[in-house]
């Protein structure tokens, strides 16, 4: 846990600067602190989520990550599953599993496959099997219980972290603590998709302010949440565009400009592609518009997933052999190499023709009769997620773009100057994981307005015919 001791020095070393620490006098010569406003900005990822703390009282307002007490590959992520032994729950902040639990993953994909009753949907089927006997709308509410506990403890341990470094957070009638989630641009313009993610996170932004079991039954659970009385305070939570979240070091960074843009989210489970016009203008409220988004299956952890199935196929087939007496070999060799060559070279293709039909989308809005787009052909893309570098990734989402005869310019996500990163951390390389939460830190009046696929048509004149100005590189200190 070396590298949470050096984020906590790092967030005691910034936030307790003499500007940092506003006081007033108050009679007989006591004098009182100001208030505190934190934001949190929560990462709800399909495999790993992450949270970034912004002290937003501070002039500019600073950032830190968040380290989380758990004994998994790095204490800043956190495995996205629930630990279930029949129907006791826990989480990975609950303790190491062991082999009798049954790991549920994938939760945030799950809720969104019960919210649209796709009870046979592969990303749900391990929770459906698990309570195969519950109904459509039981099962629904179990997934709603895992989120809500699984958020309810990430959260909680946000907070006991706070408390660490601000052991009086609270007592101040003045002190302000939010928290922002992410949603993916194709989930979110769903609105009962939406509703679903804005109701589990009230749900446990209040249960982490509750002294809840760290291990309990999914039964108890779902009375607890029964008994939560709705959010007094709804401003406290607040769903955003996971892109749009994703795009805002971009968007804040002096290297951003306005234009046309593809973003490749490269995560573990998914990966998701949003075309979208970025027009801040004092007369547009809503700067971000989304002409096609998707979430595609399609996530680096497909690789091994589909080697192991590949290896276990080969094995099949050898130790059939080897019963039938038609092969007696007692050794048999696998070129691991080679089946990933293969399976990344078909994984490529797969997502190539994925992204074009995304593209091809946003493309027939932006180039309808009678209509011009100097930035059609200016387009270029964002890349995101911890497998944003990877060549499989950056080259399917160049591919895609080749009946047209384009070759967009791929652009990095700018490493932002207000977010603090422990020493000795490859920050420009790492950041790129934490791009969502990061941007999920603002204020949420300080994230751009948008608008959703499914609310525009073609843009107006003014977004789309101008053409946008040079990329300019990001300077050292951003990258």
């Amino acid at each position: 846990m070396k590298i949470a001791t050096q984020i906590a020095e790092a967030l005691k070393s910034q936030s307790i600067a003499p500007h940092a620490w506003r006081t007033m006098e108050l009679p007989k010569g006591k004098t009182e602190r100001a208030p505190y406003s934190f934001n949190i900005g929560l990462d709800f990822g399909t495999a790993f989520s992450k949270c970034v703390l912004r002290d937003t009282r501070l002039d500019p307002s600073r950032a830190f990550l968040v380290a989380f007490p758990h004994g998994g590959e790095s204490p800043l992520l956190v495995p996205s599953g629930i630990y279930c032994d029949r129907d006791v729950i826990s989480t990975p902040l609950g303790g190491l599993e062991t082999h009798s639990h049954v790991k549920l993953a994938f939760l945030k994909m799950a809720l969104y496959a019960t919210v649209r009753g796709k009870r046979t949907d592969p990303w749900l089927l391990d929770i459906a099997q698990h309570w195969p006997e519950d109904t459509e709308e039981e099962l629904q509410l179990k997934v709603e219980a895992l989120v809500v506990f699984y958020l309810g403890t990430l959260l909680r341990s946000c907070l006991n972290e706070l408390k660490k470094w601000r052991p009086d957070i609270g007592e101040h009638p003045g002190d302000l603590l939010s928290v922002n989630m992410a949603v993916p641009v194709a989930h979110a313009q769903d609105e009962h998709v939406e509703e679903a993610f804005s109701r589990c996170l009230n749900f446990a932004w209040l249960l982490a302010k509750t002294p809840f079991e760290s291990k309990m039954s999914i039964h108890d659970c779902m009375s607890a949440i029964r008994e939560c009385k709705s959010n007094d305070d709804q401003d406290t939570c607040y769903i955003y565009p996971e892109v749009s979240a994703n795009v805002q070091s971009f968007i804040k960074s002096p290297s951003g400009f306005p234009g046309l843009f593809l973003f490749v989210d490269v995560g573990a489970g998914t990966v998701d592609a949003s075309t979208f016009i970025y027009h801040p203008h004092e007369t547009n409220p809503k700067p971000i518009s989304y002409f096609a988004a998707d979430v595609m299956p399609l996530g680096s952890s497909q690789c091994e997933i589909r080697a192991v199935a590949e290896v276990a196929r080969q094995l099949h087939e050898r130790f059939r052999k080897c019963k039938e007496a038609a092969d007696q070999g007692a050794k048999m060799t696998i070129e691991l190499s080679s089946i990933l060559q293969q399976i990344g070279k078909a994984l490529q293709q797969e997502l190539t023709e994925c992204i074009r039909s995304s593209v091809a989308a946003a493309r027939e809005k932006l180039l309808r009769p009678g209509q011009r787009s100097f930035q059609w052909k200016q387009i270029r893309i964002l890349t995101g997620g911890g497998g944003a570098t990877d060549p499989l990734y950056t080259g399917a989402s160049q591919r895609a773009f080749q009946p047209w005869n384009l070759e967009p310019e791929l652009l990095p996500l700018p490493l932002p100057a207000d977010l603090e990163w422990p020493p000795d951390t490859e920050s420009s390389v790492f950041f790129r994981r934490f791009a969502v939460a990061y941007g999920l830190s603002f204020d949420k009046t300080r994230l751009d307005g948008h608008r959703y696929p499914d609310e525009i048509g073609s843009p107006p004149s003014s977004e789309v015919e101008p053409p946008s100005p040079r990329y300019t590189a990001p300077s050292k200190e951003e990258v």
